[in-house]
């Protein structure tokens, strides 16, 4: 799994262990035994929630989801402030026994619906182009080819042989992760292809020297998400 959601991982467990403290050291009312077969089933249905919560965002980071955003806000943020109100719940419902069980457990697996609604809901509007470009590189070398026919001198001729060198040793792999940066392979090949034929030599160093740099990068996050 990605380093961002092992990191997740770990405030998840700081949250869980809160939740488990307020829990267990908070005493009951009036003195009274508040560890019934009542307390019992509200806390592994509410500590279930906290697993279900986690799943939810395990989804959200293998699809790649965190840079997006549901109503202006980062999904990343939706995880944090969807936790923090699972904790915050969950702990004032098992400090306080005299709340009915089935109602503390009805509004942690809301709070936690919510979340799945918001994850869903941005799944379905992502458009998955790094998944579905299966053979992505094989039609950016038919492109950088073809935008080699197009330089005219020798300076530009060896621009676009490091060019289509780069994408010849790019690595194949595929992923909805690298949407992102192939987005942008794209379209800095149509920036360097207009400067090949405009024969604007300086710009086409600019453009060919920043595609360079964005195959770089995908090529480093390929080696990452293997």
């Amino acid at each position: 799994m990605k380093k961002g959601f092992m990191k997740y991982t770990l405030l998840w467990l700081v949250a869980l262990a809160i939740f488990n403290a307020v829990a267990f050291l908070t005493p009951g009312i009036d003195g009274a035994d508040k560890f019934t077969s009542l307390f019992w089933i509200e806390y592994a249905f509410i500590t279930l929630a906290f697993f279900s919560q986690l799943f939810c965002t395990a989804l959200v980071f293998k699809k790649d989801l965190l840079n997006k955003k549901f109503c202006n806000i980062p999904l990343t943020a939706v995880s944090v402030i969807i936790l923090l109100l699972l904790t915050v719940a969950g702990s004032i419902f098992t400090a306080i026994p005299s709340v009915t069980s089935w109602i503390a457990i009805l509004v942690c697996y809301l709070i936690v619906l919510v979340h799945y609604i918001v994850n869903i809901t941005a799944l379905v509007n992502y458009d998955d182009k790094g998944a579905n470009a299966k053979g992505f590189i094989a039609t950016l070398k038919n492109t950088t080819d073809a935008m080699a026919q197009k330089a005219t001198t020798d300076e530009m001729k060896a621009l676009t042989d490091e060019v289509c060198t780069a994408v010849r040793s790019a690595d194949t792999f595929s992923d909805a992760a690298l949407a992102g940066v192939e987005d942008k392979i794209l379209k800095k090949c149509e920036e360097f292809s207009v400067s090949l034929e405009t024969n604007d030599t300086e710009n086409a160093k600019t453009q060919a020297k920043q595609l360079l740099s964005f195959i770089k990068e995908r090529n480093a996050k390929c080696r990452i998400l293997k």
